[in-house]
């Protein structure tokens, strides 16, 4: 790329856990070593944090993540879309279907039979409860079947970034209530500020930290 270019160019791992490593590796080739360094800290304080309300849960869920207009894409074991759920201990479903992305059947996510189900669309909870076999599942299940709304969404699935440990706070409050007893909003509200450009609105804010209910 570098060569095809003339313009400097420097490839960092995305991945959650390798993201502080990234930050100070970033830090040091624009010289702000001592801005990098506060905002890894930063970071791995907010990772450490969340693993241990993880570990206090009693339970960990086994959770199917749908995604695209049908909800029956989803992520296997090591996909950047379900990264989120797995440092937060939850037993992906499709995690043994295959690498990456693959698509799946209504009929296969009955058989898995997991205990929540986050979508990012409404059209597969529309499907789902058409059919008789799957609303009587979901009945008396009061996490299955939870929309991720779209800003939620940029937290938890793309792209790799610092805007992912929001989106570990958001789902982790989804699957660990107890545990993850966190203001949402104060979690968005205390981001150092070298992370963003600017000051975001309370809109924004609002929307990035509504509930996951």
């Amino acid at each position: 790329m570098q060569q095809q270019t003339g313009i400097p160019y420097a490839l960092f791992d995305g991945r959650i856990e390798s993201t502080p490593a990234a930050l100070r590796a970033l830090g040091k080739l624009m010289g702000e070593d001592a801005r990098a360094e506060q905002l890894a800290g930063w970071y791995e304080k907010e990772l450490q944090d969340a693993r241990q309300r993880v570990a206090r849960a009693a339970t960990k869920p086994r959770v199917y993540y749908g995604r695209g207009p049908a909800g029956l894409q989803t992520g296997g074991k090591g996909s950047i879309n379900v990264e989120v759920l797995e440092f937060l201990g939850a037993r992906n479903v499709a995690a043994e279907a295959r690498p990456g992305l693959v698509t799946v059947s209504l009929e296969q996510v009955l058989l898995w039979n997991p205990d929540s189900d986050p979508h990012h669309r409404s059209g597969f909870l529309e499907a789902r409860f058409r059919r008789p076999a799957l609303a009587r599942r979901d009945r008396g299940r009061a996490q299955a079947g939870v929309p991720v709304p779209a800003p939620a969404l940029r937290l938890v699935r793309r792209s790799p970034g610092i805007n992912r440990l929001l989106g570990i706070w958001w789902a982790g409050k989804l699957l660990y209530p107890a545990t993850f007893d966190v203001d949402l909003r104060a979690k968005g509200e205390g981001i150092p500020p070298p992370v963003l450009s600017r000051e975001p609105t309370p809109e924004q804010l609002d929307a990035c930290s509504a509930s996951p209910e």
